[in-house]
């Protein structure tokens, strides 16, 4: 697992007050209103090289970064230039945006399980029960008995290694490594902690930041929820990969007696007419 060993601030710990964003237009030198965000990671490692002092920074899809004379381009291709900027906002207040990919997404009607995919799970009925329902924080716990001996800590490694790996195979393996690097920040609060199939056993520490990862716009959820909806599709890899995370996040959750009341606005594009 390979993860950048800079200083990083977790992400618990972070300022909300800014957003990069780069010019999209055919005209891009010229035309000025046409700017594109990029997603809370992109935004957050673009940041981190920015107070780093860095000159320039790569991110997903062979993009570079330039910080010294804010551009954009194709790591193979300069003449992809585009101007970029940072945009400083209200204190600890991100730049508020219609997130229409996480809550257009199509649901999934397939629930079928393809027994093609996970050979060596054939005879275990409730394993492929766990996954017929899609259930990878059970079906994490079935392939990781109390037996064995493991901490919550191992588990915060089991993700960050999972995650680099599924991350890595789609080309988002910076997003990856940085998602990953967040975990790792936090995973000495669960060494004290056993993993069981009980709840109450996550550090809130850990819960939140898994909590964070998760709700930010970026790659990760949409392959999480890929994954979990088409379960006629998930490989045994894809268990062993996200199953980790799951577990984090489900077992955190659960624990939560209640939560203050919130008013929920549902996004609509409309057009000019």
């Amino acid at each position: 697992m390979i993860v950048d060993s800079s200083v990083i601030v977790p992400i618990l710990n972070r300022l909300c007050n800014f957003q990069w964003c780069w010019n999209s237009s055919t005209d891009s030198w010229i035309n000025e209103t046409e700017w594109i965000n990029y997603n809370d990671i992109e935004n957050e490692i673009i940041e981190d090289a920015y107070h780093q002092k860095k000159f320039d920074v790569e991110i997903d899809g062979d993009f570079v970064i330039n910080l010294e004379f804010l551009l954009q381009y194709k790591k193979d291709n300069e003449f992809t230039v585009r101007p970029i900027r940072r945009i400083q906002l209200d204190s600890n207040r991100r730049n508020d945006q219609l997130r229409k990919d996480r809550f257009f997404m199509p649901i999934a009607t397939e629930s079928s399980l393809a027994s093609e995919q996970i050979d060596d799970t054939t005879g275990n009925r409730i394993f492929r029960l766990l996954l017929s329902m899609g259930d990878l924080p059970r079906a994490y716990l079935f392939l990781n008995p109390p037996k064995n001996c493991k901490t919550i800590a191992n588990v915060v490694e089991d993700a960050a290694k999972g995650i680099i790996k599924e991350g890595t195979s789609i080309g988002k393996a910076h997003e990856a490594n940085w998602i990953a690097k967040q975990l790792l920040a936090v995973k000495d609060s669960g060494n004290n902690f056993m993993l069981c199939s009980q709840t109450g056993n996550v550090p809130a520490i850990i819960g939140k930041t898994c909590v964070a990862l998760y709700t930010m716009e970026s790659y990760f959820y949409k392959q999480l929820n890929y994954v979990t909806r088409y379960l006629c599709r998930i490989t045994m890899q894809q268990v062993t990969s996200y199953g980790p995370f799951c577990y984090l996040i489900q077992s955190f959750l659960q624990e939560i007696k209640s939560v203050p009341e919130v008013t929920v606005y549902r996004g609509v594009d409309l057009s000019d007419e």
